[in-house]
């Protein structure tokens, strides 16, 4: 029987090449996971001796992405072929009925990067796709892989890895590349949504084009895969018209969706006598999107200087109550009077570089709220994980039109929210290492270690996208606020 299996031009090389190890960075809509799942199929019916790995540092996604375009590739087949294939969902894996073939889906980063371990398959390995290897925190995560990977491959494979490169060129993957394109051993392709446009539907292209119109930039990382850095912006997929909300509306989609506050992560930042000391508190809600509330901010420069003891009992106390009154959080009075009372999570976070701040937290918050030393990662690995939660539409600012001073005891109003103000100007050193110290990070540094402490988890990341990607209709705080117009 003769199966034709439609793929665009640009892959030709990549099906062809006798090269083992392929990479294909490349920006959003440009059809690689899709043509990696085509290529995949055709070698497994023409292989029926040969096993396929399909692995993603997530596993909790690849029943929503990878595994379910393979299952609509087969199904799509004439049922004398389609019905050779047997489909299983726990584990995920799709069999050939008569024994031979199997494509198998494993989890390979984070708290998944030990189903790796001792995994034997039925057959010799001869197709391997990495999807969104720019999840893996680190290169070794990927390294372990391949590594686990390898000694079960045919004499005969390909290594497909792919990803979205992240907008600073000082991260791990676009490291990678930069490296793989100097080997002659192996192949790097990149594609984008010129090479399958005609797969796309009339708005996509009208939304693609119009991003290249008002924010170029920016198209040329999303959707050309180019690392730009924005002119060495750390964040430069951060809009302000879209990721900063007031705090009407903020109340407003609590009181009329139906999502409530699932918990609250405080990151913290201190300093005694040049930088501030900075608490940011995450809102965590229960579609996974996160709103940062009101910050303390406490500038030693402004307002003085002053020690951890009575920065936490005398000001940051009536802050962290005040907080759990403003927004229902429960107190600690609360749940000493009733054992009902509402108990939201808390959890502090605190750079491990002021261990004096941490121990005044728990001697003062440690009965409402779980209070530890934050240990930080590299700075590229940290900053990895805030650009995907606002990529992804994860992470929001509420905007209340200013700060309250604890210390001087009075409101300051300003003209731009401290926070906004650093995500907007924090720019990389000139071997793109760490920020730029022109500008502050202190507040920035506290949302970063509350951010990395949730979304670093890729569950509570994909448990974002499975729900945006869903069907029904979302609770998600674009669908009902849209952005801001010039």
């Amino acid at each position: 029987m003769e199966i034709r299996i439609e793929m665009p031009e640009a892959w030709r090389e990549i099906a062809e090449t006798s090269k083992k190890d392929i990479y294909i960075p490349s920006g959003r809509d440009s059809g690689k996971s899709s043509n990696a799942v085509r290529l995949g199929a055709v070698t497994c019916l023409a292989n029926p001796d040969m096993d396929i790995v399909v692995t993603r540092a997530s596993y909790g996604s690849m029943g929503d992405s990878t595994y379910s375009e393979f299952t609509t590739m087969f199904e799509s087949l004439p049922e004398e072929v389609s019905s050779r294939f047997s489909f299983r969902k726990s584990p995920l894996r799709i069999e050939r009925t008569d024994g031979r073939n199997v494509i198998y889906f494993i989890g390979s980063g984070g708290s998944n990067k030990d189903r790796t371990k001792g995994f034997k398959p039925k057959h010799r390995i001869g197709y391997v796709i990495v999807e969104e290897a720019q999840e893996f925190r680190e290169r070794e995560s990927y390294d372990q892989f391949i590594i686990s990977i390898r000694r079960n491959l045919g004499g005969d494979f390909k290594i497909i890895t792919l990803g979205n490169p992240p907008a600073q060129k000082a991260h791990w993957f676009n490291q990678m590349i930069n490296e793989k394109r100097k080997d002659l051993s192996c192949l790097v392709k990149k594609t984008t949504w010129r090479d399958i446009y005609w797969y796309l539907n009339d708005f996509d292209i009208k939304e693609i084009l119009k991003t290249y119109i008002r924010r170029p930039e920016y198209a040329k990382w999303m959707y050309d895969g180019e690392p730009t850095g924005a002119f060495g912006s750390v964040y430069p997929m951060f809009d302000q018209k879209r990721h900063v909300i007031t705090s009407r509306e903020f109340a407003f989609f609590l009181e009329n969706e139906p999502v409530r506050i699932a918990g609250v992560v405080i990151g913290g930042d201190g300093a005694v006598t040049r930088d501030s000391t900075s608490f940011v508190p995450v809102f965590i809600l229960t579609n996974g999107q996160s709103f940062v509330g009101p910050i303390f901010h406490h500038d030693p420069k402004k307002s003085g200087q002053m020690g951890y003891h009575k920065l936490v009992q005398d000001h940051v106390s009536r802050w962290f109550r005040e907080l759990l009154n403003a927004y229902n959080l429960g107190t600690t009075e609360d749940l000493e009077r009733s054992p009902y009372a509402k108990r939201i999570p808390i959890w502090f976070r605190i750079d491990s570089a002021a261990p004096d701040l941490v121990q005044e937290c728990k001697f003062f918050f440690s009965g409402r709220a779980d209070v530890r030393e934050f240990r930080k990662k590299t700075i590229t690995e940290m900053v990895g994980v805030c650009q995907s939660a606002i990529s992804a539409d994860m992470a929001y600012v509420i905007d209340y039109g200013g700060h309250f001073n604890y210390v001087e005891n009075r409101w300051e109003p300003d003209e731009t929210n401290i926070l906004v103000e650093q995500l907007d100007q924090l720019v990389w050193n000139e071997q793109e290492t760490g920020y730029d110290p022109i500008v502050p990070n202190d507040d920035c540094d506290a949302w970063t270690y509350a951010t990395n402490f949730w979304y670093a988890n890729q569950e509570n990341i994909q448990w974002f996208n499975i729900l945006a990607q869903s069907k029904v209709p979302n609770c998600l705080i674009r669908d009902k606020i849209k952005p801001k117009e010039n």
